[in-house]
């Protein structure tokens, strides 16, 4: 059993602190791969990663799930990025926000990504609306949510 009570330094980047109930994931290939990632990508090892490196090949798998759907329906990571920014942003959310809001700056611009987070939509075109749209209608009343068809 691990010690979910450990209190190593949590600032060291090397994913091998516990998440509370869980504690540290096995050492696997593939969670070093999701660590490793981490550093090179944003310079420390995200929660997320600790929980998905207890089970690294559902990682892998779901979100090569999530890329066939998004390429199936073509949506590109900008869209992808508008989707969750204003999802994460309209639920209160500000972890995903800043996040993804980040992200969504990177594929298009800061005042975009802002704008897509503050819910305002006007330079955004007709499909990316629609998607933001969709996305904070989803988080205020899933049940209102109607069949594109």
């Amino acid at each position: 059993m691990t010690d979910t009570n450990d209190t190593r330094d949590t600032n060291d980047g090397d994913g091998k602190e516990p998440i509370h109930f869980l504690g540290v994931a096995p050492d696997s290939e593939g969670a070093r791969g999701l660590f490793d990632l981490d550093v090179s990508v944003h310079g420390f090892v995200m929660n997320a990663s600790r929980l998905w490196a207890h089970q690294p090949q559902l990682h892998d798998e779901l979100f090569d799930l999530i890329g066939a759907s998004a390429a199936a329906v073509g949506l590109s990571m900008r869209h992808r990025g508008i989707l969750v920014s204003a999802t994460a942003a309209t639920c209160g959310d500000s972890y995903c926000s800043l996040a993804w809001g980040s992200r969504l700056a990177e594929l298009s611009d800061d005042a975009t990504a802002a704008r897509v987070l503050q819910g305002v939509d006007s330079d955004l075109s007709d499909r990316e609306a629609a998607l933001a749209g969709w996305s904070r209608q989803v988080v205020h009343d899933p049940n209102a949510t109607t069949d594109s068809g």
